[in-house]
């Protein structure tokens, strides 16, 4: 004890103990800037960027599904319960959710142990530090041992211990996001400690004193203390009297032009790339515009939380239910994503009108979605615009004039898909703002597609039960377009920007056979 607090007395701010840079799994970094758990958090985007993330993903709640044959139905048992209301005495079911993604974002591991009753069911779910935690291989079995406070150590099986883990290199234990991104979050709090001290002084340029005398040594520190009593730090504000001959020459030091601003706008960029997140969502709306702002949320969604989505899911899976449950598909948990998706009013209402015409919701379900009460006769799947309550009768046509019409529909998507990618190529490959570009243009096109496919839609709709319009399908077909390249270019650096826009759209050679049978499934 007496040797650990030398180490402490010893220890300085200048010259710190090399056990003070260890503290909280931390250490100095390149610049010099000490990066752990705390210090790491206080660097805004990272602390933007583990909240974003963590805070979505428990705002979302994560259900439980039981299947008998293709009847699914929600359950509200103990795994709901324990997930997304009291998983214990001391928090809430997003709370236990954030903490463990928020721990996993950054230390690679987040840790729940799970309380049994006598039964195996379980009771409680207890958060632990990823830093008090290790996993541990012994005889071919997989446990967790948990170091308590007062030196105490708690080993439990691997089938009580919810694990989500990140990136790793063994598939037990995912990897320190604070180490292995130290040099570089070293760097950004360097820069933010360099803003701050600069501010600290007044944001005053420097300054040359010029003498007409030689002076000594002792003169010249004198002249420069009082200058410093009389004009520096914060309390400067004053008017400077040069007398005596001498001279004061300001020197301006432009943050800008030491690429200052610019540099700590990287550095959002930067970290935005450690959790692949689109640099939107730090605050760096440079590629970003009001049009394009939900397919990126969009792409928020698949590229960013889907990865963490399916390790709950499964983690929940594999921890919460019984294993003949798990097997046989007769129990799963699912995330509800619906709620970061729903999007405005109108775009929600567009989209189940879409659903119950083409008979994938009932009007009933859709009022459920917006928690409105149901109506008697709203459980039918049927399309309101060709349904009477009556049998329709159906078409029939031989395969050869099918093979005909589905042949044009592809043939007309081809070209189109085509003068599209060759568009938006070009202008990639020009100077200016892309994403801008784009929205202007996607704003028109489904306009030109229409015109382009409205004689072969309407040739379908006479040997099909096909009720979409060319609209609808120039529509359906442009948003798809601007989602895939959107994405590209959120991800994407001006330098590399044509190459990669044109690479994604290289990847659309199947979109005309789907396009076709989107048209063509309906035919009875």
């Amino acid at each position: 004890m007496i040797n650990w607090i030398n180490r402490i007395v010893n220890s300085t701010y200048r010259n710190p103990a090399e056990w003070f840079t260890d503290y909280m799994t931390g250490g100095k970094s390149d610049s010099g800037v000490v990066v752990n758990k705390k210090t790491a958090l206080t660097f805004a985007p990272v602390w933007q960027a583990t909240g974003t993330i963590a805070g979505d993903l428990s705002s979302m709640p994560i259900n439980e599904y039981s299947r008998d044959g293709e009847k699914r139905a929600k359950e509200y048992g103990q795994s709901y319960w324990l997930l997304n209301e009291q998983p214990n005495q001391y928090m809430t079911g997003n709370v236990l959710r954030e903490t463990l993604q928020a721990h996993a974002l950054l230390h690679g591991n987040g840790y729940a142990a799970i309380e049994r009753d006598g039964a195996g069911q379980p009771l409680r779910l207890i958060p632990m530090l990823p830093d008090e935690t290790d996993p541990v291989c012994s005889e071919g079995e997989l446990f967790y041992v948990n170091r308590r406070p007062g030196g105490e150590t708690v080993t439990l099986k691997a089938s009580d211990v919810i694990h989500i883990k990140g990136l790793g290199e063994d598939g037990i234990r995912g990897y320190s996001v604070i180490e292995l991104a130290r040099n570089n979050w070293g760097l950004g709090l360097a820069q933010e400690k360099h803003g701050n001290t600069h501010f600290k002084n007044g944001a005053k340029p420097t300054v040359i004193l010029k003498h007409p005398s030689t002076l000594t040594k002792e003169q010249a520190d004198e002249l420069l203390d009082r200058w410093k009593t009389k004009h520096g730090g914060v309390d400067g504000d004053t008017t400077a009297l040069a007398a005596g001959g001498l001279e004061v020459q300001m020197v301006p030091i432009s943050n800008e032009n030491a690429q200052w601003l610019e540099s700590r706008k990287f550095s959002r960029v930067e970290v935005a790339s450690w959790f692949n997140l689109p640099p939107h969502k730090l605050g760096d709306d440079s590629r970003i515009s009001y049009n394009s702002l939900e397919a990126e949320e969009r792409a928020y969604v698949n590229m960013t939380l889907h990865r963490w989505i399916v390790k709950w899911e499964k983690e929940c899976d594999a921890k919460l239910l019984r294993e003949r449950d798990r097997r046989n598909r007769t129990r799963y948990h699912k995330y509800n994503t619906k709620e970061l998706l729903r999007g405005d009013t109108a775009s929600r209402y567009a989209a189940y009108e879409v659903g119950i015409r083409s008979r994938i919701l009932s009007p009933n379900e859709a009022r459920a979605a917006e928690e409105l009460e149901p109506y008697d006769g709203g459980d039918a799947y049927e399309n309101p615009n060709t349904m009477s309550g009556k049998k329709q009768t159906e078409p029939t046509v031989d395969d050869s004039t099918l093979e005909a019409h589905r042949a044009l529909i592809v043939d007309r998507a081809e070209r189109m898909l085509k003068v599209e990618r060759e568009k938006v190529v070009k202008a990639a490959k020009r100077e200016g703002n892309f994403l801008e570009w784009v929205d202007k243009f996607y704003a028109t096109w489904p306009e030109t597609v229409a015109r382009s496919l409205e004689p072969v839609v309407n040739a379908v709709a006479t040997i099909t039960n096909c009720t979409k319009t060319a609209s609808e399908v120039a529509a359906e077909m442009s948003r798809q377009s601007q989602e895939a390249i959107v994405n590209v270019a959120g991800y994407s650096y001006e330098d590399n920007l044509a190459a990669n826009v044109s690479d994604a759209m290289d990847l659309w050679d199947t979109r005309p056979e789907e396009i076709a049978n989107s048209l063509m499934e309906q035919t009875k």
